[in-house]
């Protein structure tokens, strides 16, 4: 007959409950507590025995005979968490007496007599030594299970708590852990899982669903490090292993060494992979050997500059690289998450618009989905994506505003050379899928790529509504470079903001507009005598190199191009220069600055403005601005003598003499 589900460990206390006796006829016999028994089998090494009762003798046999009597039945949670650790009979005796003051009253009661507990049902270490008082061996191996290198507490098995710095390793405090508690009483484990099993190849690239496939095969799979940055589907490659494994994926929490052990205890028991995040992107040694050490399937996930990729190749951690989706998995991923829904024409729209890992896609389409109305395949499109315009600006918004414009083509005032010159920078980007994809131009391009330009001018000429337009014209967003945020006095700092510019920028499918290019793009100095012109230097140098790799669009804007390093200039595909407007062009900003619902005097004239004075568009603007602010105050309409007010301030204000 076989065990019911808590014979064995009922079985097992009845052992603990002798041992117990026998712990208690010790005493009495030699006087004393643990210091004393082990100063007498000290003493007695010869003997190597204590008194001890023939009675306790022989019921202990019966029990052990019992026991062993059904070791061949299918194993119990006990037995499984024997096995697994590899307890001999002396190992997994101190853990049920740990076990046992909360298992039942009267080993409570027992164990009260060796001496007090530290917290209700916890003992120090040396009442459990006692229990091992047969011989002088038998108490030092006691001892060693429950220090820090033992089994039972190195597995996580039993939690060991110094009570003061000065207190001695025998009156530690022994409980077992929650992870033990909660395997024998068939509670749920705490520690969360990943969601269940992805599909394989229609979402992943094809070379890691093979790697996986081929792993899952393995008699014994070992360490797996899944190597790539964040978000391009390494917890995705970790669950799509554990599926094909037939197993749970256990997600390991950061903590101290303890609770990492606990948690990996819980995943053995229960058979699951165990997968550690990024989180635990500096691993010391100490974690990584026990990872190397599992008997079950361990993946971690690290970026390609983790400092601990070295120490995981010297375990033993085969290493599997996860690269961002092509633009073929992407449409599948949002597939997936819009359903039948959406077209094959508005998936390929969203994915070519913002280019997202597999997490990002997941998150954009459940968001698309809560809020758009059912059978409404254009709402939910507009949702997905808003959605995944959020997703991608989130980190660019770190060192770069994002630009918009209310303004369109027929706005823009400029001599035909140059609307001729703007018109062929968005359109070569509009071409860019073209060019690129279908005719092949990609392979024969490994750098340069990106459609740059430089519009450079005086202030206000219009350089910056350019941008905003173009972007406009492709549909894509248009971030501004924020110089301030992205310039860091500490070395390095700035090259990491950098980075982070042109990554996200190339993930979000966005423009970048570098204004007032020519304080990030200077020349370089020949010198380089000190520690400054160095580093300046450096940051120079790098963006020389970025902007050679980057393959979106990047928009510059200089009143000094002179200043600018030739070597950016070099790099620069376009270069588009934005004069000063011609009185002429100036009669018409000054005419269309004006809106229509604006009430204005008879006396307005455009053109006598435009020849009296000499400003660039944008200053026109905010001249027309600050006399409109006026004329709402005095509740008047615009008058030509409010305006020419307004531009002489605004002349002023730029250093200009005010002539009449």
């Amino acid at each position: 007959m076989s065990y019911s589900p808590n014979q064995e460990l009922l079985d097992r206390l009845e052992r603990v409950r002798l041992l117990l006796l026998r712990a208690h006829e010790v005493r009495g016999a030699i006087g004393g507590g643990p210091q004393a028994l082990e100063r007498f089998l000290r003493e007695n090494v010869e003997a190597a025995f204590v008194p001890r009762s023939p009675e306790i003798d022989a019921a202990l046999a019966q029990v052990d005979a019992h026991v062993a009597a059904r070791a061949g039945d299918a194993p119990t949670p006990f037995s499984r968490l024997a096995s697994l650790l590899g307890l001999d009979e002396l190992e997994r005796d101190l853990l049920l007496a740990a076990l046992a003051p909360s298992a039942r009253r009267a080993f409570r009661e027992a164990l009260l007599l060796l001496g007090p507990e530290v917290a209700p049902g916890v003992h120090p270490a040396a009442h459990l030594c006692e229990l091992c008082s047969g011989s002088a061996e038998a108490f030092a191996r006691a001892r060693a299970a429950l220090s820090d290198g033992g089994a039972l507490v190195a597995s996580g098995a039993l939690d060991v708590v110094d009570l003061s710095p000065l207190s001695p390793p025998l009156w530690r405090a022994v409980a077992p852990s929650d992870t033990v508690r909660r395997w024998l009483d068939g509670r749920a484990s705490p520690i969360p899982i990943l969601d269940g099993a992805r599909p394989l190849g229609n979402i992943m690239d094809a070379a890691l669903a093979e790697r996986l496939k081929h792993l899952a095969k393995k008699p014994r799979i070992g360490g797996l490090a899944l190597i790539g940055e964040p978000g391009v589907g390494r917890t995705r490659a970790a669950s799509a292993l554990a599926g094909l494994l037939r197993r749970e994926a256990a997600v390991i929490p950061p903590g101290p060494l303890d609770v990492v052990r606990r948690a990996l205890l819980d995943a053995r028991l229960r058979g699951r992979l165990v997968f550690v995040p990024a989180n635990a992107e500096r691993l010391d040694r100490a974690l990584i050997a026990l990872y190397a050490s599992l008997d079950v399937p361990c993946v971690i996930a690290a970026t390609p500059k983790s400092p601990s990729l070295a120490a995981l190749a010297a375990a033993g951690f085969e290493r599997a690289d996860v690269r961002a989706p092509s633009l073929q998995t992407q449409v599948a991923a949002w597939r997936i998450g819009l359903g039948a829904a959406v077209d094959e024409h508005g998936l390929g729209d969203l994915a070519r618009g913002h280019s997202l890992e597999f997490g990002a896609i997941e998150t954009a389409a459940a968001e698309a989905v809560s809020q758009s109305p059912p059978d409404d395949p254009r709402a939910l499109v507009a949702a997905a994506e808003r959605a995944a315009r959020n997703a991608t600006s989130h980190k660019l918004s770190e060192v770069a505003d994002r630009l918009s414009t209310t303004l369109s083509w027929d706005d823009l005032i400029l001599p035909e050379e140059t609307r001729a010159a703007v018109d062929e920078v968005w359109r070569a980007a509009a071409a860019r899928r073209v060019v690129f994809e279908r005719w092949g131009f990609d392979a024969r391009t490994p750098y340069g790529r990106a459609i740059s330009a430089l519009f450079g001018g005086d202030p206000g000429t219009g350089k910056t509504m350019v941008a905003t337009l173009i972007a406009r014209e492709l549909g894509i967003e248009l971030y501004r470079v924020d110089l301030s945020r992205l310039v860091d006095k500490y070395i390095g700092e700035t090259e990491k903001h950098l980075a982070t510019l042109f990554a996200e920028a190339e993930r979000g499918r966005c423009a970048i507009l570098f204004d007032e290019a020519d304080s990030l793009f200077g020349k370089r100095t020949s010198k380089g005598d000190s520690s400054t012109e160095r580093y300046a230097n450096m940051e120079v140098n790098y963006l020389l190199q970025r902007i050679e790799t980057f393959s979106g669009i990047a928009i510059l804007t200089t009143n000094q191009e002179s200043v600018m390093d030739a070597a950016f200039k070099r790099r620069i595909r376009y270069h588009v220069n934005f004069p000063f407007p011609t009185v002429e062009e100036r009669a018409l900003l000054w005419k269309r600055l004006i809106p229509p619902e604006a009430p204005l005097a008879a006396d307005v004239d455009p053109a006598r403005l435009a020849k009296r004075y000499e400003m660039s568009g944008g200053h026109i603007k905010s001249a027309v601005l600050r006399a409109a602010f006026a004329a709402a105050a005095a509740d008047q309409p615009l008058s030509q003598s409010r305006l020419e007010r307004a531009a002489d301030q605004e002349l002023e204000n730029l250093g200009k003499l005010v002539g009449h």
